[in-house]
């Protein structure tokens, strides 16, 4: 490229020219990382359907709206599995405000009238929008969630994992965790990475199954998380 600071593959994939270069670009192009931030979910939103869930999770509720129009029964199923798991709470839409902006409201049993998404705690959010993403119609080519544990009760780690096995029949998926928790809820040593930094300041990245010096820990079905916490799951030097 003429300039360095140009990605080749986003330019000449453009072209019909090269198929293979043009189909690796729109598949990193679909690649959707989400950081969700409770605080962005609980701002109103501009009214009008979303299909898809943004980076840090603002247009949550224009997502709630694409489903209920769209695709119903999934919405139904999200919310259903969200109830289970929340104390108390009976429904969850959205519904747009006098001034043309489009509110998430949630509604709990004890109470006759629903409230705003900014009463709701950090945790409900973070779920729902999690299950959300876990259930997209149309997934991404790869999804990536960061941190998922924040604000979520450790109890309920373990029911998403489950749903992000599921998720991964129909698309690949990378979650990063810190929490021993989570690494628990992992199965199979295969599909545990670990991450860590090394003198030289690359980052290395180490199989769990292939951690010689626990090996037989994971054979004996020891959890990953207990084996991480006590230093065992250690990355191969660099």
């Amino acid at each position: 490229m003429d300039d360095p600071s140009s990605l080749a593959i986003k330019t000449i994939g453009q072209l019909s020219d090269n198929p293979r270069i043009a189909s690796l670009r729109r598949f990193i192009e679909e690649w959707f990382l989400s950081y969700f931030i409770p605080d962005q979910a609980r701002q109103l939103a501009t009214a009008g359907a979303m299909e898809h869930l943004s980076r840090e999770g603002d247009n949550i509720a224009n997502v709630v709206q694409y489903l209920a129009d769209e695709h119903q029964e999934t919405l139904s199923e999200i919310l259903k599995l969200l109830v289970s798991r929340v104390s108390q709470l009976e429904k969850v839409e959205s519904e747009p405000t006098i001034d043309g902006r489009l509110a998430l409201l949630f509604k709990d049993a004890p109470f006759s009238k629903p409230f705003i998404a900014r009463f709701s705690s950090d945790g409900t959010l973070k779920l729902l929008a999690y299950l959300i993403l876990l259930n997209d119609p149309n997934p991404p080519q790869l999804l990536c969630i960061e941190e998922p544990e924040n604000g979520l009760h450790h109890r309920l780690l373990d029911s998403l994992s489950e749903e992000a096995q599921a998720y991964s029949q129909r698309a690949q998926i990378f979650v990063s965790t810190h929490s021993p928790f989570f690494v628990n809820t992992i199965k199979y040593a295969r599909q545990l990475w670990i991450f860590q930094c090394a003198d030289k300041g690359y980052a290395t990245v180490t199989r769990a199954d292939q951690i010689h010096d626990a090996k037989h820990f994971i054979e004996s079905q020891a959890g990953l998380g207990d084996l991480w916490s006590e230093g065992y799951l250690r990355g191969l030097p660099y």
